[in-house]
């Protein structure tokens, strides 16, 4: 096996159970525990896992603050979050805190394994998705996101009125409506676009850091966002002393820069997200109740997409029109039953859900229409049958071809005269590559080498794409990040 999940269970009947069905969907497992060191043991080794699976011994409470708890680690791996009982409450607010995908205990082996091989799909489209929102984010404008419905216009044209009058504004809703992509539309509809938009994750810049990751005199983000905006994501988070800083900024800019900055005074404008009641965190004493006053002279609230279901036809077609020109692939359509699948999901991550679906689709799609077996995940939590379908994950056909020779190559390692090349056949017909067996004093060549080479021809082949080069190469994402560094290989497939 290639691969491993990692499973946070206390209970031997459970880590059994989960254990097999792990191994039922072609993973070895490691198992952490549920008490409170366990995600501490494993915190330095995430990436060598490719998914994990959280159980019901952690609690809806215990989950939640897991997912917390990685919501600062760039190479958590995705999870599946396993309960006692299904609630349509406990779904959303697990989802919402950061699960790929939540089901009950009692849905049976077959369905937790179904599930594992699901959330794994997550992993290999993840990467991808932040690499092509990142080449789309910068070009997004107001007009891009308006919709159907009047509460997704209303906060438009209020994005338009605050990108005009250049004031701070707080970005309201839940986590994956769109809020970043709200702030970035607001620099770029402002006199400040053509200068720097700088985006904090306050929910990874923790206690005494955050105030030198901010504002440090010459490499603090703040001063880096001098003459453009600042858009701090995830605002309520924000330790207590940053949040001193910036209120202070704000009630008095000029005496306040001064004694940050000594003799220069970056003017910048403050975006900022929240995801959680800020007038309760106040109310709480959870968040300065003057900086929230402040920020909220131009509050505006994204709807979440389950309030925006005439939207979902449009965004999902223009997202597979998105995907499928990135990727290279050939997915023209979107089938009526498709359509109305997606309509009756409630989207729990909202946006970022979809974006990830329709990636997902459009990667492991081989046909030119998306219909709903290429949603199986979506058909899962709406309630229906999944489909019977071959796992995606399959390597690149290899054939041989004695009839053809591949010239002899000087060097370690070389092509040697009279040796056969492989062709690899897929998408577009077959490429003749040559992949020698043998160095050319006719010894084997060591796998080690051979894999090596065949690593560098698939991200070669598929533009540094680890979603496609480890589907290609039948491998999962982990295993290929493993072995480019093993290798000393580039995500081009260069040697470093």
């Amino acid at each position: 096996m290639s691969e491993n999940v990692l499973i946070f269970e206390g209970d031997a009947a459970r880590v059994a159970a989960l254990v097999a069905c792990a191994e039922r969907a072609g993973f070895s497992s490691e198992v952490a525990g549920t008490d409170d060191k366990a995600l501490e043991r494993v915190r330095e080794r995430l990436l060598e896992f490719s998914l994990m699976i959280l159980g019901p011994g952690l609690s809806v409470a215990g989950v939640s603050a897991l997912l917390e708890g990685l919501r600062q680690e760039p190479d958590a791996p995705p999870a599946l979050a396993l309960v006692e009982e299904e609630h349509p409450e406990t779904t959303t607010e697990l989802m919402r805190a950061g699960a790929s995908e939540v089901l009950p205990m009692s849905a049976g082996d077959t369905a937790i394994c179904a599930a594992i091989r699901r959330v794994d799909d997550v992993a290999h489209v993840q990467s991808d998705l932040s690499r092509i929102k990142g080449h789309s984010a910068a070009a997004i404008r107001l007009d891009d996101l308006r919709g159907a419905g009047d509460d997704m216009d209303r906060a438009v044209a209020l994005g338009e009125r605050a990108a005009r009058m250049q004031m701070h504004v707080l970005l309201e809703g839940e986590l994956g409506v769109g809020k970043r992509l709200m702030a970035r539309a607001i620099h770029a509809g402002s006199d400040r676009a053509a200068r720097p938009f700088i985006e904090v994750d306050c929910a990874r810049i923790a206690g005494n850091d955050a105030e030198a990751v901010l504002f440090d005199r010459r490499q603090g983000l703040y001063w880096q966002a001098r003459g453009g905006s600042l858009f701090l994501n995830e605002i309520e988070v924000l330790p207590p002393g940053a949040q001193v800083r910036i209120a202070t900024l704000m009630e008095e800019p000029d005496r306040t820069a001064r004694e940050i900055f000594h003799d220069n005074k970056p003017e910048v404008r403050l975006l900022a997200s929240a995801s959680r009641d800020m007038l309760a965190l106040v109310k709480a004493g959870a968040f300065r109740e003057d900086l929230f006053y402040r920020l909220n002279i131009c509050p505006i609230w994204l709807p979440p997409l389950r309030r925006r279901r005439e939207d979902i036809a449009g965004l999902a077609r223009g997202l597979m029109r998105a995907f499928a020109l990135e990727t290279g692939r050939r997915i023209e359509s979107l089938s009526q039953d498709a359509v109305d699948l997606l309509g009756r999901y409630d989207w729990p991550g909202n946006l970022f859900e979809l974006e990830r679906e329709m990636l997902r689709a459009v990667l492991l799609a081989d046909e030119r229409e998306l219909a709903p077996r290429h949603f199986p995940r979506v058909q899962a939590l709406a309630g229906l049958p999944e489909p019977q379908a071959a796992r995606p994950r399959v390597a690149a056909k290899r054939m041989r071809t004695p009839e053809r020779r591949a010239p002899a190559r000087k060097g370690g390692g070389a092509l040697v005269e009279g040796m056969p090349t492989t062709t690899l056949t897929g998408e577009g017909g077959g490429v003749s590559v040559g992949i020698p067996a043998l160095t050319e004093r006719g010894e084997v060549r060591s796998l080690e080498e051979v894999e090596a080479d065949m690593i560098r021809l698939a991200l070669g082949r598929y533009r540094g794409s680890m979603t496609e080069a480890a589907r290609r190469l039948g491998i999962g994402r982990s295993t290929l990040y493993r072995k480019i560094r093993e290798f000393g290989l580039d995500s081009r497939g260069g040697s470093r």
